[in-house]
């Protein structure tokens, strides 16, 4: 896994990450995939100046106000919804639909249906922070929470305690790691209706660690490489580099960004998951992270804008030449451009500060 998000990392190959900060961390990239972050429902209530419980009347468009959990509405009041916004998922009277009306667009929008008794959890969600207020122990205590609720019984909180956790730092998943069950996560590796969360249990499952884990992570590597698979190797490459602090950069280094039969996307893998533990556990890999950065951008300029949003959260400011080398001598795109440019005016703006 903002996720990548915990600040606002480039949108390159696979995720976004920068920060200078927890309060800014928005999420672990690698398990957000290539479209990058999108809001969550906790993000979209928050963002909401109004959100209500309601449910469903005769008319496929109206829904009468339930409860009112933020906000001036009234209770017993008719909400008539656009077409186009009416809810997706199946109609059911037994469960409420949660309303979110957005003061800048002033419509009302469905952002999941809830069955009933579930007000505690429901005020503890919307209570949440604003990402960027979060602080280290607040991630933490977010991460503990939605993991409470990850196979409860209601089918929309097991979905939103899956969001919650796809989108914190991959640091405050670390911190679920006496909770976790190798066995257990293995089990639901297998299970086809995990399938959209893989990243997420592949991470946990590095994190949760032992030799079980150790075996299927490597298993998976290998099956990935034989076909060159990208997807979720960002995931497996953390998970590999969890459990393997001692010998996984140089693996990396040896099977994916100097094997010359690497796909850009393999290697643009592998740089995501090198950032990600350079980011969590810096003692470790980041003086070896860096050095091999150094390296990419003699080789690899194309991935100069990841290597700089990274460079830029650690505040590493000696890469100036080889950043500015990048941007004059390859053709770039747009984002990496940007990247490179706002760790350049960092730079800047921190030796003006200085004089």
């Amino acid at each position: 896994m903002i996720h990548l998000l915990r600040r606002a990392r480039l949108l390159l190959i696979v995720g976004l990450f920068t920060s200078t900060s927890w309060g800014r961390v928005a999420a672990c990239p690698a398990c957000l995939g290539p479209e990058g972050p999108r809001l969550t429902a906790v993000q979209k209530l928050i963002d909401c100046d109004q959100v209500v419980l309601a449910h469903l009347t005769p008319d496929p468009l109206s829904f009468r106000i339930d409860q009112v959990l933020k906000g001036d509405a009234t209770p017993g009041q008719l909400l008539t919804l656009r077409i186009s916004e009416v809810p997706q998922f199946p109609p059911d009277e037994t469960r409420l639909i949660l309303l979110g009306h957005s003061a800048l667009s002033k419509q009302w929008r469905p952002l999941g249906d809830l069955g009933e008794g579930q007000d505690e959890w429901l005020k503890r969600v919307i209570a949440t922070k604003r990402t960027l207020e979060f602080t280290e122990a607040d991630w933490e205590t977010h991460v503990a929470f939605h993991w409470r609720h990850r196979n409860h019984e209601d089918p929309w909180i097991r979905q939103t305690a899956d969001e919650e956790l796809g989108r914190s730092p991959y640091l405050a998943m670390r911190s679920l790691q006496p909770r976790l069950d190798a066995k257990i996560l293995l089990e639901q590796l297998t299970d086809d209706d995990n399938r959209d969360r893989r990243s997420l249990l592949v991470l946990l499952l590095g994190i949760a660690g032992g030799d079980d884990a150790q075996s299927w992570i490597d298993d998976q590597l290998a099956q990935s490489s034989r076909r060159q698979e990208t997807l979720g190797l960002a995931a497996m490459l953390v998970a590999k580099l969890e459990m393997e602090p001692a010998t996984g950069i140089d693996w990396i280094d040896q099977n994916y960004l100097s094997d010359p039969k690497r796909k850009r996307t393999e290697r643009g893998a592998a740089v995501m998951a090198l950032g990600i533990q350079g980011t969590a556990n810096p003692d470790v890999f980041r003086p070896r992270v860096i050095a091999i950065y150094r390296e990419l951008l003699e080789t690899r300029s194309e991935f100069a804008g990841l290597i700089a949003a990274d460079l830029t959260e650690w505040c590493c400011w000696d890469f100036a030449t080889e950043l500015q080398r990048c941007r004059e001598l390859s053709p770039l795109d747009e984002p990496t451009t940007l990247s490179i440019s706002r760790y350049l005016e960092a730079r800047q703006r921190l030796l003006s500060d200085t004089d």
